[in-house]
C-alpha cells in the first residue's frame, strides 16, 4: 500500500493489543514486589514476554503467509480499468471477530495490485513469507487513500477482502512508484485478529503477574 500512511501509522497490532498491556502490567508489578526479588522477578518477566512474543510471531507468520499466498496465487490477476467506477468489495472470508474501524485504525496484512496484474506492493517477501508479522500495515482515515477507508467498513476482524478502487478515489493523476497515473486499484486485505489463549498460551509468569496485579 505504497505511500498510504506515515511511518508513524505503521505501528504493530500487537504493540497496540499485547505487549502494551503486558508492560501496563509488568510496570505496575514492579511497584508490588518485594525488593529482593524484584530483578530476579523482573528478568523472568522480561524473558516471558520475550517468549511470548515470539510465539505470537511465530502463529501469525504460520497462519497469514499461507492464507496470503494462496490468495496471491488464485486472486491476483489482470482485470479490466475500464470497468471499474466505482469502489467495490467481495468478500474472501467473513471474520468471527469485532467489526473494524477504520476512523481508530486497522492492523491489516495485504496485496495491492494494478489492472495488468502487477503487485506494487504488499505484506509477503519474496519467499512468500510476511515480512513483518508484529508490524502490520495500519489503515486509518486520513492516512490512508479514500477508497481503502470505505472499502473497509463492515469488514470483521479475521475476515479476507477483494477491494477494487477507481483512480479518483486512489492516487488520481499522481503517479507512485509502481503504480501509473489514473490506475485504479485492486487489494486483498485481511484485518487480523487477536490469536486466543488456545492459539498462543500466554506464560505462566505473567498470568501470575497480572493475577498478582489484580490482588492489589
Amino acid at each position: 500500500m505504497a505511500s498510504t500512511t506515515t511511518k508513524k501509522q505503521r505501528i504493530g497490532i500487537w504493540i497496540i493489543i499485547v505487549l502494551l498491556s503486558l508492560g501496563t502490567i509488568v510496570g505496575f508489578g514492579a511497584m508490588i514486589l518485594q525488593p529482593q526479588n524484584q530483578q530476579d522477578q523482573a528478568a523472568r518477566i522480561n524473558e516471558a514476554q520475550k517468549s511470548y512474543q515470539e510465539a505470537v510471531k511465530k502463529f501469525l507468520s504460520e497462519k497469514y503467509s499461507r492464507q496470503l499466498a494462496d490468495y496471491k496465487q488464485k486472486e491476483v490477476k489482470p482485470f479490466d480499468a475500464e470497468e471499474v467506477t466505482e469502489v467495490t468489495t467481495r468478500d474472501l472470508a467473513e471474520g468471527n471477530g469485532e467489526e473494524v474501524n477504520p476512523q481508530q485504525g486497522v492492523a491489516l496484512y495485504y496485496l495491492g495490485w494494478t489492472a495488468d496484474g502487477n503487485v506494487f506492493d504488499g505484506s509477503l517477501d519474496q519467499t512468500g513469507n510476511l515480512k513483518n508479522p508484529l508490524q502490520p500495515f495500519v489503515a486509518q482515515k486520513g492516512g490512508v487513500i479514500e477508497g481503502m477507508t470505505e472499502g473497509l467498513k463492515g469488514m470483521k476482524q479475521g475476515g479476507a477482502r477483494e477491494i477494487t478502487i477507481p483512480a479518483a478515489k486512489a492516487y488520481g493523476d499522481k503517479e507512485q512508484k509502481g503504480i501509473p497515473a489514473n490506475s485504479p486499484l485492486k487489494f486483498i486485505v485481511i484485518a487480523i485478529s487477536e490469536p486466543t489463549e488456545q492459539e498462543v498460551p500466554v506464560p505462566a509468569a505473567l498470568k501470575q503477574l497480572q493475577h498478582a496485579a489484580g490482588q492489589q
